[in-house]
């Protein structure tokens, strides 16, 4: 019986419950650190992606109203051109003459 003694105290004689719980708490509090920084990194990514997404409607409004925009300038363009055909006059007729540029700019 005492043979078991010895192999339960360990190699140095003492008691090696208390050493390997410590060894155990300080592994639980590594990856309890671990794991509350991927936490925060997580809420982090998330808040960035939610921002993204935000983003991304934003510009997909702006491109609606650019599109509507180009839209109404293009019809506004072809009618004006139509107005001119039916009224005899030629897109050069009706151009306004070609900026020059000044020798400084």
């Amino acid at each position: 019986m005492s043979s078991n003694t010895q192999e339960e105290k360990g190699s140095n004689g003492g008691d090696d419950k208390g050493s390997s719980d410590c060894d155990y708490d300080k592994r639980l509090d590594q990856e309890l650190q671990v794991v509350r920084t991927l936490r925060m990194t997580m809420v982090s990514l998330l808040q960035n992606l939610q921002g993204a997404r935000d983003d991304l409607v934003l510009l997909g409004d702006k491109m609606d109203r650019v599109r509507l925009a180009s839209e109404k300038c293009r019809k506004a363009i072809m009618a004006k051109r139509k107005q001119e055909a039916s009224a005899g006059l030629s897109h050069e007729e009706t151009a306004p003459p070609p900026k020059r540029l000044r020798k400084d700019g």
